[in-house]
């Protein structure tokens, strides 16, 4: 551990800072190119740690454990998204307006909202796990695990956003590195010694997002000054946000974290082991889509806080040159050598894989030709015109469920799940032309 803490405790905090090194932060937050690629390596190095965990599992304990690594990191990701969605992203979108003592009040308020949230998630999930009667004894202590390391992770998570919403992209990378180093070295350790044990592997993780929170306050506690009143007024304005914001996010973002549930439900946690095989490919291009959105969503409310709808629209144009791409390459290699890489990883014990490598990636290409659209309609401050293109992406879900899941398990979650995302980013990208085409003659909000 001491290793992490010493790689964030070189974190470049304001003024205190070398002139070089200084110089070299500033570079990095200014230039839109060295922030991108930034970005796409952070996501790299997050999907590379999912990539060699979920093979390393798969190898050691096979299907049925690596149904259960996916429900858990599916659960996590849900709880992430919701705070997200309440918490962070009104705060992209609004902490441009404020500055100096207003803007340290409106820090204050959204951590404490994230310790509140948070708590009250938590404390659910426990009641859950301590409810809850299943005959899987691993299922269940690794949901016991998550009720006390989840708090770190969720930390981790809201200190990802509020640096990102600052554009401060290397802050998040030396944060990421701290806690995908940890969470890589325990899996490697345990997989060398055949003690491949998640709850193990949950607990080191935690600690190391703890590790990197300690180091984070002790730099940045400045930043933040907390007054009662502001809470609640810096809620209610959020909520008038998030609640849209959320209620996209429950209705079609999150349709692959709930697919894998869906599946559980319905074939085992063998089936969804599967589809988690096939979720290792499907990494790689969701590199480039989660860089992308961590690079777009505070640019492009910057882009339209000063520049406007014009601009805000050749941002995202740049934005789709990129990544429309780079996603779409990995579509093809997966299409066409899928099966070979599935077979290699796995040691063959996944037959068949190839069809629904190809339907995954597809799906986050229509994800990311979504997501600047989505991205464009937050920056609008029109989150609740996302709500349209999210009911339809849930509804296609719903109908493609019973017709696709139900009888060709993995195969038929996998194409239900490309539905939903080609239907859902046809209708945002339409909303998203006609509320530009609205604003157009408005000035910047």
């Amino acid at each position: 551990m001491s290793t992490s803490a010493d790689i964030l405790n070189a974190l470049p905090v304001a003024d205190s800072q070398p002139g070089p090194l200084k110089k070299l932060v500033l570079r990095f937050q200014t230039s839109e190119g060295l922030s991108s690629l930034l970005a796409v390596f952070d996501q790299g190095m997050i999907s590379g740690t999912s990539f060699v965990s979920a093979i390393l599992i798969g190898r050691a304990c096979g299907a049925e454990i690596l149904g259960i690594f996916s429900l858990v990191a599916s659960a996590l990701a849900m709880m992430v998204g919701v705070q997200d969605q309440l918490i962070t992203a009104p705060y992209v979108v609004n902490h441009h307006r404020c500055k100096g003592t207003a803007l340290r009040r409106y820090a204050g308020s959204m951590l404490l909202h994230h310790l509140i949230l948070n708590t009250l998630m938590l404390a659910s999930l426990f009641l859950v796990v301590w409810k809850t009667q299943t005959s899987s004894d691993e299922i269940r202590t690794v949901a016991r695990v998550l009720v006390f390391a989840g708090p770190a992770m969720l930390l981790r998570a809201f200190i990802r956003e509020l640096a990102l919403a600052h554009c401060r992209t290397l802050h998040v990378v030396l944060l990421d590195l701290a806690v995908c180093g940890t969470q890589l070295i325990t899996i490697l350790l345990l997989f060398t010694t055949d003690f491949v044990q998640l709850p193990l592997m949950y607990s080191a993780v935690g600690v190391a997002c703890v590790a990197a929170a300690v180091i984070w306050w002790k730099h940045h506690r400045t930043d933040f000054q907390f007054r009662l009143p502001g809470v609640v007024s810096h809620w209610y304005r959020n909520w008038k946000f998030g609640r849209w914001a959320l209620a996209t996010h429950l209705a079609g973002t999150s349709t692959p974290y709930i697919m894998p549930w869906i599946l559980f439900l319905m074939h085992g946690r063998q089936a969804t082991g599967y589809l988690a095989s096939c979720s290792v490919i499907v990494g790689v291009a969701n590199i480039l889509l989660s860089g992308m959105s961590d690079y777009v969503t505070p640019r492009a409310a910057r882009s339209y806080a000063s520049g406007g709808i014009a601009e805000l629209k050749q941002f995202l144009r740049r934005v789709l040159m990129l990544a429309v791409p780079g996603i779409g390459s990995v579509c093809v290699v997966s299409a066409i050598f899928g099966e070979q890489i599935i077979a290699a990883l796995y040691d063959g014990r996944f037959p068949g894989a190839g069809q629904i490598v190809t339907l995954m990636t597809l799906s986050v290409l229509a994800n990311a030709i979504g997501s600047a659209a989505g991205n464009g309609l937050w920056a609008l401050h029109q989150p609740r015109a996302n709500f349209v293109a999210d009911m339809i992406t849930l509804t296609a879900v719903i109908a493609a469920t019973p017709a696709l899941v139900a009888p060709y398990g993995a195969w038929g979650a996998a194409a239900a799940s490309l539905v939903a995302c080609v239907l859902g980013a046809v209708c945002r990208t339409l909303i998203f032309r006609q509320c530009s085409a609205e604003a157009t003659a408005r000035p910047a909000r």
